[in-house]
Parts: structure tokens; sequence; C-alpha cells
């Protein structure tokens, strides 16, 4: 398996990554009024979906670079099922009751 790292990310894609990620930071801002979500300081919307952002971006632009794009869809699977499994070990001890 095959991690990207900095030096297989161009250095032009750090404006892509800066719009596309300030981009859905900003509506994920939006979003929390309308699912109704008390998120004071925006921790989620900021750092969870900027980091989301990052994470698909990061598949795309690794592939790009190492021309390897019949693995583009394995890059963007392994991205999706870190993304899922950290959430499932963030959000579901929080409705865990102890005690």
């Amino acid at each position: 398996m095959c991690y990207a790292n900095f030096s297989q990310v161009p250095p032009w894609a750090a404006v892509v990554y800066g719009v596309v990620g300030g981009a859905a930071c900003n509506y994920a801002t939006k979003l929390k009024f309308v699912i109704g979500v008390d998120d004071a300081l925006d921790i989620f919307a900021e750092h969870g979906v900027g980091g989301i952002v990052g994470n698909i971006l990061t598949a795309f632009f690794a592939a790009y670079v190492l021309n390897h794009f019949s693995r583009i869809f394995t890059r963007l699977a392994l991205t999706s099922h870190v993304v899922i499994t950290l959430h499932i070990l963030t959000v579901i001890p929080r409705f865990v009751e102890v005690g």
C-alpha cells in the first residue's frame, strides 16, 4: 500500500486545497444552523470537515502526481474507511452513558 506524503503532492495543489477546504468549512459552519447543532466554536465545521476535504483532495492529487489513476479508487476507499472509522470511534462513545 502506498500512502501520500508531502513530497507526493505538488505545491500548486495548496491553492486548490485552500479554496476548496475554505469553501467547505464555510458552508459547514452555516450547516449547523440548519441542523440545529450547538457548536459554539465551530470545531467540527473547521477541523472535521477541513480534515475530510484534505484527505479526499490528497487522494486525488497524490494519484495525479504518481500517475496511478487506476489506484485513485483504492486511495478514495482507504481515505473513506479511515474517515468513517475515526468518526465511529469519536461519536459513538459520546452517546454511551458511563456508570
